[in-house]
C-alpha cells in the first residue's frame, strides 16, 4: 500500500532572504508517488516547548541559511534545541542551519579563507562505499562525483574539518585553490548514527547544479526513516493524527494582513458593487504621439490655475525599450478622485496615520494605533479590494463620437472607434484608473523591518485617478478614460477640455532652460554629500566587517545629495531629464496642494530604469532587478569594451546573482508552487549614460494572494537593501543614519480594475520641496568591492541627474 497522506516537511527560516527558494524547491518534490507538503515557520516564532508536540509530526525539517554564527543563541533561534532533541527525525541543514548542525555536535566554526558570496565553486563527494559513509552518499544519488559539480556558496563563515568529533563525518569539499590558500574546505556533513544532514553550499541557488536532485533525495531518505509514531513513543508523546496538526508560528504569504477595509468607504461611500464603469475615448494619431506635449497641454497647461498641481506621469521616456509601451498622466479629477498621505508612527503606540483629501478640499484623517493592528498595506489592501468588487465586469465603454459631440478634432487625429465599438471590448493596457503614487523605503517598518529614522515627506503618497491618459506608443493611439456610475451617453467634460487644451497654443514649444540643479559639479569632493568621500568609503569599509562575520552576503549602500534652496521648476528640470536619461519606469509626481494645512512643495523627478514588480491581468508577476553598472564609452570601441567589462565582471554576476536568488524568494511567498522561474539571467542593458546587468524573474501569483499581498512580501526592493534582507537593513539603518524618504521606495499604479501594477524602484530620481532637493545614489558592497570605485559608482549615478546636457559625453 503507498502513503496514505503527503509527506510532511518543517522548514524552520533563521531570517534569510533564500527561504522560500527552498520552500519553492521542496514543495514540488515527488518521490514514488508522494508529494511533499512545506510548512514555513520563524525560528524565534514560538519556544520549543510549545513547538514539541506539534512538531513530532513531521517526516523532515530544513534549517535554512541565514545571517550570523551558531554560536549566538539569537541568530539561530529554535533550532538549536531541534537539533538537541529530535535526534531521530531527519534534518537538514542549509548553510547557518549546517553550521548549526555541527556546532550541535561540538565543532568549531571558524572564519573561511576568503569569504565566498554569489560564487561558483566545484564541490567533490566521498565515494566510499564504508555503511556510514553510504549512507551519506544516497544524500548525492544521482550528483556526478568524479569531477564533481558547481555549487553557489553565501558564506564567511565555515566548519573546521580539523575540529569534528566522532559522530560527525565529512561527505563533501570544495577544491583546492589559491583563494583557500590551497585548502580544501568542508561543504558537506552527517552525523554517524542519526538522520542529521548538513550543506555548506546553497542547493537551492538559481545557478547550483543538481539542487533539486539532492533536495529529492533527502526526502526520499526521510521517507525511508523512523516514522513518526515511532518518534512519539522515543519522546513519551501520545498518538495523534499528524496530517491535521496545526504548528504555532508556522507563516502564511498574507501573514500579517487583516481582513478589514475601513478606510475604503472613505473613496466609495455609497457606490454598490458593480456600480462603477470605465468610459473610453480613443483617438487614432497619423504621427508619433508627443507623450511630453500631451502632458503640458492636457494635465499642466489644461489646468487653469491649477498647473501642475496634484499631477502625475508615467513616463515611457525610453520608447527604444521593449517593454515602454504605454505611458499614463492625470491631474486632480472628478467626483472619485481621492489623496492618499500616510506617515508612519512610532510604531511601537502608533502605527500610522492617514489623510485621504478630495476634489473640493475637504479632508479626512485616520489614527490607527498598535491595538488596532491595522497597517498602511492593510488599508491600501482593503481599498484596493473594495475598488475592484464595485467596478462593472463588462468592460470599458467606448464613446462615439456623433453629432459633432467632440468639436474639431487636432490635425491628424481621429476617432479611433468611429462607427461603434463593440461594448466591452479589452483596453490594451492594464492601468485602467486607479491608484498612482509612491511607496517610501522607510514603510519597511511594517513588512519586517524596523522604524529607526523619520522621513522629511510622507512615507506613501497616492491619487485616486478617475481620470487617466493613456498613450499607446506601439499603436499610435491615446486614450481618455473616466470613471463614472453610469455608462456615458457621449464625451464629459472633461474629455472635452482636454481636446480643446490639444487644439489651442501648446507649452511644449516653451524652452524648459539648461535644467541643471544649482549643484557643485565636482561630486567626488562635493560637500554636499550627506557622507563626503571620508565617511563613505569609511562605512564600505564597515560593511566589510559585517560580511565577514556573517551578517550580510550583500549590502546597498547608498548617499544623498543635499542641495539647498527652492528649485523654481521642476518640470522644465524633468523634461530635460527625460531627453538625458530616457528610461522605461521614469515619473513626474507633483503633490503640491492648494490647501493651506497640508505639506507643500513634494515634486518627484524619477528617470528609473528599474522594475521593481508589476503583476498583470494574467496573474503573472515580473521583476526586473538591476545589479551591475559601468559608464558608458565616449567613442564606440569604448563603448563596446565596457559593456563586454561589465559583462564578463565577477563581482557584478555575484551582486547580480545575489539579488536574483533574494528575487526569487520574494516571489516565491506568493507564488504558485514551481512558478517561479528566470526567463533572462545577467542580461545587459544599454542606457544613455550606463550600461546596466538587469535579471527577469517571474512567477504566477498564487490564489488567496491579493496584490498588495505581493508588493508587500517584496518590499523594499532586493536591489535596494541586499541580502539577507531583514538583517542586512538593520545594518543600513546603522550606517546611513537617516531615511532614505522616497528614495529605494517604489513608483507606480494599482488598476481600480482588477488590482494590476506596475512598480518601479526609485533610483536616478531627484525629489524637490520647499527645504531643497534631494539626490540618492548607492551602490551594492560586497567583500570584493574597492572602496574607491564604489565611491565612484554612486558619483556616475549622480551625475546625470545634476549636471547638464553638455558636461556629458555620448557613445
Amino acid at each position: 500500500m503507498g502513503r496514505s497522506r503527503a509527506c510532511r516537511v518543517l522548514l524552520v527560516d533563521n531570517y534569510d532572504s533564500y527561504t522560500y527558494n527552498l520552500y519553492q524547491m521542496l514543495s514540488v518534490v515527488h518521490v514514488e508517488g508522494t508529494s511533499v507538503e512545506v510548512d514555513v515557520m520563524k525560528n524565534d516564532a514560538v519556544p520549543f516547548s510549545r513547538l514539541r508536540p506539534s512538531i513530532i509530526e513531521y517526516d523532515a525539517i530544513v534549517l535554512s541559511p541565514g545571517p550570523g554564527t551558531p554560536e549566538c543563541e539569537q541568530d539561530v533561534g529554535v533550532c538549536r534545541d531541534i537539533l538537541d532533541h529530535l535526534v531521530d527525525v531527519p534534518i537538514l541543514g542549509v548553510c547557518l542551519g549546517h553550521q548549526a548542525l555541527a556546532h550541535a555536535y561540538g565543532a568549531k566554526v571558524v572564519k573561511a579563507p576568503v569569504p565566498f558570496h554569489g560564487r561558483l565553486s566545484r564541490v567533490t563527494t566521498t565515494c566510499s562505499s564504508d555503511d556510514e559513509v553510504g549512507r551519506g552518499s544516497e544524500l548525492f544519488a544521482g550528483i556526478p562525483s568524479d569531477g564533481g559539480f558547481d555549487v553557489v556558496r553565501y558564506h564567511s563563515l565555515v566548519v573546521d574539518e580539523a575540529s569534528l568529533p566522532d559522530c560527525l563525518l565529512p561527505l563533501a569539499w570544495t577544491s583546492p585553490d589559491e583563494e583557500s590558500k590551497g585548502r580544501r574546505l568542508l561543504m558537506a556533513i552527517m552525523h554517524r548514527d542519526y538522520p542529521h544532514y548538513g550543506v555548506q553550499f546553497h542547493p537551492e541557488s538559481i545557478c547550483t547544479s543538481h539542487g533539486a536532485t539532492l533536495l529529492k533525495n533527502f526526502v526520499g531518505m526521510a521517507l525511508k526513516g523512523v516514522g513518526t509514531q515511532a518518534r512519539r513513543s522515543c519522546l513519551g508523546l501520545e498518538s495523534g493524527n499528524g496530517s491535521e496538526a496545526v504548528v504555532p508560528g508556522v507563516c502564511r504569504p498574507s501573514e500579517g494582513r487583516v481582513e478589514r477595509g475601513e478606510p475604503c468607504a472613505r473613496i466609495h461611500r455609497g457606490i454598490a458593487d458593480g456600480g462603477l464603469w470605465i468610459n473610453a475615448l480613443a483617438l487614432k494619431s497619423e504621427e508619433r504621439i508627443d507623450a511630453e506635449k500631451m502632458f503640458l497641454d492636457c494635465c499642466f497647461g489644461g489646468g487653469g490655475e491649477q498647473g501642475s498641481q496634484d499631477t502625475f506621469w508615467l513616463d515611457s521616456s525610453n520608447l527604444d525599450y521593449s517593454g515602454a509601451r504605454f505611458s499614463y498622466m492625470g491631474r486632480r479629477g472628478g467626483k472619485f478622485w481621492r489623496r492618499i498621505e500616510y506617515v508612519l508612527g512610532d510604531q511601537s503606540e502608533l502605527l500610522g496615520t492617514m489623510k485621504i483629501g478630495d476634489t473640493e478640499g475637504g479632508e479626512e484623517v485616520l489614527t490607527f494605533r498598535k491595538e488596532d493592528g491595522i497597517t498602511f498595506w492593510d488599508c491600501m489592501d482593503g481599498m484596493v479590494q473594495e475598488t475592484s468588487k464595485r467596478m462593472s465586469d463588462q468592460g470599458a465603454h467606448f464613446i462615439c463620437g456623433g453629432d459633432g459631440e467632440l468639436g474639431t478634432l487636432p490635425s491628424g487625429w481621429s476617432l479611433k472607434n468611429d462607427g461603434g465599438a463593440a461594448e466591452g471590448d479589452p483596453l490594451p493596457f492594464d492601468f485602467q484608473c486607479g491608484f498612482v503614487g509612491y511607496i517610501g523605503y522607510e514603510m519597511k517598518a511594517q513588512c519586517g523591518g524596523s522604524m529607526k529614522h523619520e522621513a522629511s515627506h510622507p512615507d506613501s503618497f497616492f491619487f485616486f485617478a478617475d481620470q487617466v491618459i493613456a498613450i499607446d506608443h506601439d499603436d499610435g493611439t491615446i486614450y481618455f478614460l473616466e470613471l463614472s456610475e453610469h455608462k456615458l451617453d457621449g464625451p464629459s467634460s472633461w474629455m472635452k477640455g482636454a481636446l480643446a487644451s490639444m487644439t489651442g497654443d501648446s507649452l511644449a514649444g516653451v524652452d524648459p532652460g539648461s535644467g541643471g540643479l544649482p549643484c557643485d559639479k565636482n561630486l567626488k569632493e562635493s560637500a554636499e554629500w550627506s557622507r563626503i568621500h571620508e565617511e563613505y568609503v569609511g562605512d564600505i569599509g564597515s560593511c566589510k566587517e559585517y560580511l565577514l562575520d556573517g551578517d550580510s552576503y550583500e549590502i546597498c549602500l547608498t548617499n544623498r545629495l543635499k542641495i539647498e534652496g527652492e528649485f523654481q521648476n521642476a518640470l522644465d528640470y524633468y523634461r530635460l531629464l527625460r531627453q538625458r536619461n530616457p528610461a522605461p519606469y521614469s515619473a513626474f509626481l507633483d503633490f503640491t496642494s492648494r490647501a493651506p494645512d497640508q505639506k507643500t512643495g513634494l515634486t518627484i523627478c524619477c528617470s528609473s530604469p528599474e522594475r521593481f514588480l508589476k503583476l498583470t491581468r494574467a496573474g503573472v508577476l515580473e521583476a526586473k532587478p538591476i545589479k551591475g553598472t559601468i559608464r558608458r564609452g565616449r567613442t564606440k570601441d569604448e563603448d563596446a569594451e565596457a559593456l563586454n567589462t561589465l559583462r564578463c565582471s565577477g563581482k557584478d554576476r555575484a551582486e547580480n546573482l545575489m539579488i536574483v536568488d533574494l528575487l526569487r524568494n520574494d516571489l516565491g511567498r506568493v507564488s504558485e508552487l514551481g512558478s517561479v522561474h528566470v526567463p533572462k539571467l545577467m542580461d545587459v542593458e544599454s542606457y544613455a549614460t550606463v550600461h546596466q546587468m538587469v535579471s527577469t524573474v517571474r512567477g504566477q501569483k498564487a490564489q488567496g494572494v491579493t496584490p498588495v499581498d505581493c508588493i508587500r512580501c517584496a518590499f523594499p526592493a532586493g536591489s535596494m537593501t541586499g541580502a539577507p534582507k531583514i538583517r542586512t537593513m538593520q545594518i543600513i539603518d546603522d550606517l546611513e543614519m537617516e531615511s532614505r524618504g522616497v528614495y529605494s521606495g517604489t513608483i507606480g499604479y494599482i488598476s481600480c480594475r482588477d488590482g494590476c501594477f506596475d512598480m518601479n524602484v526609485v533610483i536616478r530620481t531627484a525629489i524637490f520641496s520647499g527645504t531643497g532637493t534631494i539626490v540618492g545614489a548607492g551602490g551594492a558592497i560586497t567583500i570584493q568591492s574597492n572602496a574607491e570605485s564604489e565611491f565612484d559608482e554612486i558619483v556616475v549615478k549622480a551625475e546625470v541627474l545634476v549636471s547638464t546636457p553638455s558636461s556629458r559625453g555620448q557613445p
